[in-house]
């Protein structure tokens, strides 16, 4: 096995963490990562030659990655037979030897590619400050940052003249101040204790000689580490931006693929982009091979045979929506020429009865000859709905207010004479119904048409609630379109 295939069974077991360098927020670990962590153990006890040839394919910001994936990896990597991998990661960033010796190269290209606080380890750090050699987040540098006039009492006094200043202030990293104004805290006090603990003076003036000479290279160099971070081609945003183009062209390229392999088992292009616009099966940035359509092709044939059934059964719908609204106008005029056109049977349940049924079924043309001669069977059964629509309703009533279930309710129309179910009937406060159609509540919540129930609210439409005809009026005046 070659260094290039060991680089990719790196990645495939996560080794290089997520696809945005210096991710911090812990996931909670299921067993079978876990058995992916203890897999990658086999890597760190291969020969130390073949372990670093395969690290020398790696980039900079998976090194980062890599070294924060567990304490033995990170051990492996601080160790000196790994310096030659990020001499060479500092090489690729274009840097080449620092002025100053007090970063590695580890650090320095931690600082490009990490975006992690140094101090509290929270997350999305725009930049590091090079001056300072930190990477602190906001709070942090609040914390860290001072001006040297402000520094604690106790200090040695020639402290401020051995720390570099950074022109970056601890709120805006946008934009540089402009004037060095700036220095770290922590720094100060590991300076003065040096200073303090030196005995003479002549050691005391030659320290701080030193001191200065670093803060010039210090200067020199954080002018050139600056400038490569902000440039497009090494700052981490850049190179996120550009690992995201790249995962798209290969999403894209999968895409465009299993496209055409469906377009050459006969499906059309409209019916994949229906299908597949934003499916995961489709557009995983990892190129399509014939071991791959081999084991997706049965679930992207599934799909889009379900996604035509679906498309066929709403053409089917639609069309015979089409076909029943040909009988708008006939319904409309039977509502009007009714004794009780407010309570009158709506347009939905209308297109459904036994005898109109017919006229939107075989097709959307009907001759007036054919309707009058079915005209009259078709009144008798409205006044039969009514009919049946006022058991229903009873029947639902005393359900409510007897407790026994609807079913076991008798539903013969001569055991509910008007004499005893008339209008003092419904007008009861136990009586009254609310509308459970669609436009007022959906069918989930109701499967029957009547209920007996106080005022009840979906949302903030207030459901119909009222008596019998009242409803019914309401069913004309609101639900006569549907």
């Amino acid at each position: 096995m070659d260094a290039a295939q060991k680089l990719d069974e790196l990645r495939k077991a996560g080794a290089f963490g997520s696809s945005k360098p210096g991710t911090t927020k812990r996931q909670k670990q299921d067993p079978k990562s876990k058995g992916e962590m203890r897999s990658l153990e086999i890597f760190t006890s291969l020969p130390v030659e073949i372990f670093l040839e395969i690290l020398s394919q790696v980039t900079p910001p998976d090194l980062v990655n890599l070294s924060q994936l567990s304490k033995k990896f990170r051990d492996l990597l601080l160790s000196l037979s790994c310096s030659s991998l990020w001499r060479a990661a500092r090489q690729t960033i274009g840097v080449d030897k620092l002025g100053t010796n007090d970063v590695s190269d580890m650090q320095l290209i931690t600082f490009f590619y990490d975006n992690k606080c140094q101090e509290c380890g929270a997350a999305n750090v725009p930049k590091a400050d090079f001056t300072l050699r930190l990477k602190l987040c906001r709070r942090c540098r609040e914390q860290e940052w001072i001006k040297p006039w402000n520094l604690p009492k106790g200090l040695h006094s020639k402290t401020s003249q051995c720390l570099p200043r950074t022109s970056y202030t601890a709120a805006n990293w946008n934009k540089p101040g402009k004037s060095r104004g700036w220095v770290s805290i922590t720094r100060a006090i590991q300076i003065s204790d040096i200073l303090k603990r030196l005995d003479s003076n002549d050691l005391r003036k030659d320290f701080v000689s030193s001191r200065r000479d670093y803060c010039q290279k210090v200067y020199q160099d954080s002018a050139i580490l600056h400038s490569l971070a902000n440039t497009s081609e090494y700052s981490t945003k850049a190179f996120r931006a550009d690992e995201k183009t790249a995962l798209a062209q290969r999403s894209r390229k999968r895409a465009e693929d299993i496209k055409q392999k469906c377009l050459d088992l006969g499906y059309q292009k409209h019916e994949f982009n229906r299908s597949f616009s934003t499916s995961s099966v489709v557009n995983k940035p990892e190129l399509l091979t014939e071991q791959i359509w081999t084991n997706i092709k049965a679930s992207v044939i599934r799909t889009l045979e379900k996604d035509r059934a679906a498309e066929t059964i709403a053409v089917q719908q639609q069309t015979m929506r089409e076909n029943q609204l040909q009988l708008r106008d006939a319904h409309d005029k039977l509502c009007t020429e009714a004794k009780s056109p407010e309570t009158f049977i709506i347009f939905g349940d209308f297109v459904f009865l036994n005898n109109v049924r017919p006229f939107w079924e075989n097709g959307p043309q009907f001759s007036s000859e054919e309707w009058e001669a079915k005209l009259s069977v078709i009144e008798g059964e409205i006044d039969n709905h009514a009919a049946a629509r006022r058991i229903f309703a009873i029947r639902s009533i005393l359900a409510a207010t007897t407790g026994t279930p609807l079913q076991e309710i008798d539903d013969n129309p001569a055991s509910y004479p008007k004499e005893s179910f008339d209008d003092d009937f419904f007008e009861k406060l136990s009586s009254h119904l609310f509308c459970s159609l669609p436009s007022c509540c959906s069918r989930s919540e109701h499967n029957r048409r009547f209920h007996v129930a106080g005022k009840c609210e979906k949302g903030c439409r207030t459901i119909a609630f009222a008596t019998l005809p009242a409803l019914l009026r309401h069913h004309q005046d609101v639900h006569s379109k549907d």
